[in-house]
């Protein structure tokens, strides 16, 4: 039987298992079975949490470590990664402005404030990088990048020329916005947004409505939110001739693509893009036999910028098979056969609580990956008859 080559391009399960970890597990149980078979994992990310372990495990590089403002004003643990001899920052705003951050009763984004994801930029720039690539998602926050800017240096003022102060909720009383005190340094880096969000700014799609609720705001203050956030678009067009209103993912990160691009000229991107090329995805796909990735959940919106579906139509244009293990899959997935996906493996054994179900998918991962290489072996061995 010719020796088979595995690549892992695993995402993390949310609250569960870091990306790394989904992929060890999975190669444990491929190990079982091909003792032999060249098997690499690269733990992905589509610029939310894990996009900083993704790219610095791949490509080399360091994590440095600083302490910064969480959601609400704490003093939190924070970190980025260097690559590129130094001269590349990654940066993931979860690890400053998270809602992991939070706990389920302090969640408000009213309040919450996007700042420590200023001063992990700031921190960079003090490093002479001159590329950061900021992963925008999982935010606590809904500020439009408010509290980054002001950590920039930016001012936003009310009628009176008073700053307004953080979070969504100051927004209501912007007027104009002083850009003249911005660090000096941004000017000569450049910046690329990554997200897999593609939500405008305002409106039913977006930033306010359809994520302000899991950030802890009721109908009334999404409704005021949203309006803030309308407001800020405007000022922004206003003061520096920028509009933002409808740009695609503007609404990354409760507005901070909107922010990001308006402020530090950033570019915004898809995450998946954006990570595929800083580690040269694609030749390791040209040359390996087997794709396993995995997700949580698996559903009809995988096909909106998350992995499983971004390394499906790469691996499809190779004709790369392509297995997904994943958590809990919905009825809705057939679209996925469409996008490069060969098959949908979830990994549960029989009906538990989804507490359970944590604390036993790792040993699930295993054995799936197992009864997948036993089907593969069984492939070779028909193959050879």
């Amino acid at each position: 039987m010719c020796k088979l080559s595995f690549l892992i391009v695993p995402d993390s399960f949310k609250d569960c298992m870091s990306a790394s970890e989904v992929g060890l597990n999975i190669k444990k149980g491929i190990s079982n079975v091909f003792k032999n078979a060249n098997v690499e994992v690269i733990p992905m990310a589509d610029g939310g949490e894990g996009t900083v372990e993704s790219i610095v495990s791949a490509v080399g590089g360091k994590i440095v470590k600083l302490k910064v403002q969480d959601p609400i004003g704490r003093e939190t643990d924070g970190f980025f990664g260097l690559i590129e001899n130094g001269n590349t920052a990654i940066i993931e705003m979860t690890a400053a402005s998270g809602i992991e951050k939070l706990t389920t009763e302090e969640r408000n984004p009213w309040i919450t404030s996007t700042y420590g994801t200023g001063q992990l930029i700031k921190e960079a720039l003090n490093y002479k990088c001159k590329k950061l690539v900021i992963g925008i998602g999982g935010s606590a926050t809904n500020d439009g990048g408010l509290g980054m800017a002001m950590a920039l240096g930016i001012k936003f003022l009310d009628n009176n020329g008073q700053d307004i102060g953080e979070g969504g909720g100051s927004l209501a009383n912007l007027t104009s916005i002083d850009i003249s005190t911005i660090d000096s340094r941004l000017k000569d880096t450049k910046i690329i947004a990554a997200t897999d969000v593609v939500s405008p700014l305002t409106g039913s799609l977006g930033a306010s409505v359809i994520y302000g609720p899991q950030k802890g705001a009721d109908n009334q203050m999404v409704q005021k939110l949203d309006k803030n956030l309308f407001r800020l678009a405007s000022v922004i067009k206003e003061c520096m001739n920028i509009d933002v209103l409808q740009m695609q993912g503007a609404g990354a990160a409760g507005g901070l693509g909107a922010g990001l691009h308006a402020f530090l000229n950033a570019e915004i991107r898809s995450g998946l893009d954006t990570i595929v090329d800083l580690i040269g995805l694609l030749e390791k796909i040209k040359g390996c036999d087997i794709i396993i990735t995995a997700e949580g959940k698996v559903d009809g919106q995988t096909t909106s910028g998350k992995t499983p579906v971004g390394i499906g139509r790469i691996a499809q244009t190779y004709a790369k098979p392509v297995f997904v293990f994943t958590g809990h899959a919905t009825e809705n997935t057939t679209i996925l056969y469409e996008n490069g996906i060969s098959a949908i493996v979830p990994i549960s054994r029989k009906p538990e609580t989804l507490q359970n179900s944590i604390s036993k998918a790792a040993i699930w991962l295993q054995k799936s990956a197992e009864e997948l290489c036993l089907v593969l072996k069984t492939g070779q061995k028909l193959r050879n008859l």
